[in-house]
């Protein structure tokens, strides 16, 4: 691990004590930000830190280098976001479809655990409409 770490730093031209490499795992059905880059992991091999062909691995740059923690990573921000991150599709309520196939030319991405009003929101300012003039209707296949 500590190769990868110093070939990381070398290829970013930082200094290998501030690289952070992060990898996303699973823990009980939700994402969780390993952190490879720690003293203990540092002799571990690939194997042995579950990293196989293919894995995407993080990286971060460490701000606080007297006192790191694994708190501070911003992946594992992304990763708790991202879990709740939606692709809400929506059609142009003044348009005709020209498209059969298509049935939602449109759509906007919202945080899951946000309201019903802060999608109608994020729906408006993409359409350039007042939140007065459109009327949300669930619709599904």
């Amino acid at each position: 691990m500590q190769d990868l770490v110093n070939s990381v730093a070398k290829e970013f031209k930082l200094d290998p004590k501030v690289v952070k490499l992060v990898k996303k795992s699973q823990q009980a059905g939700f994402a969780h930000a390993d952190l490879l880059s720690k003293k203990e992991n540092l002799d571990k091999s690939f194997f042995d830190s579950r990293i196989f062909e293919g894995m995407m691995l993080y990286l971060e740059e460490e701000k606080n280098i007297e006192n790191p923690t694994d708190e501070s990573l911003v992946w594992k921000e992304e990763f708790e976001r991202d879990a709740y991150r939606y692709v809400i599709k929506f059609n142009m309520p003044v348009q005709e479809m020209t498209d059969p196939t298509v049935d939602y030319g449109l759509s906007v991405v919202v945080d899951g655990r946000d309201s019903i009003q802060k999608l109608k929101e994020a729906i408006c300012k993409e359409l350039t409409l007042s939140e007065d003039k459109i009327i949300l209707r669930r619709g599904g296949k």
